[in-house]
């Protein structure tokens, strides 16, 4: 539905092309956990993984999501799930 992008605003979306209705003028860059969990468990592309670190700050997938603590939890339970099984 939306572009998911890193946590710096100011650089562009991973997508390079969403069709004209599937966003709405800018990048995700909060509620995008889920969408890169559904991602890698389709085809299981490290690459989902690897922007979802990216747009974390960096660093351990796991680590970096429970320090979060419950700071948008319902967004990235999908992802948190999916690392703890990892």
């Amino acid at each position: 539905m939306i572009a998911d992008g890193s946590i710096d605003m100011d650089l562009p979306p991973y997508c390079t092309y969403w069709p004209p209705d599937g966003n709405y003028g800018y990048a995700d860059h909060y509620q995008i956990w889920s969408s890169f969990a559904y991602a890698y468990e389709i085809n299981h592309d490290p690459t989902f993984l690897a922007h979802a670190v990216e747009a974390l700050g960096g660093g351990d997938l796991r680590a970096l999501l429970l320090a979060k603590g419950t700071q948008d939890l319902e967004n990235g339970t999908a992802l948190l799930a999916l690392a703890e099984s990892l």
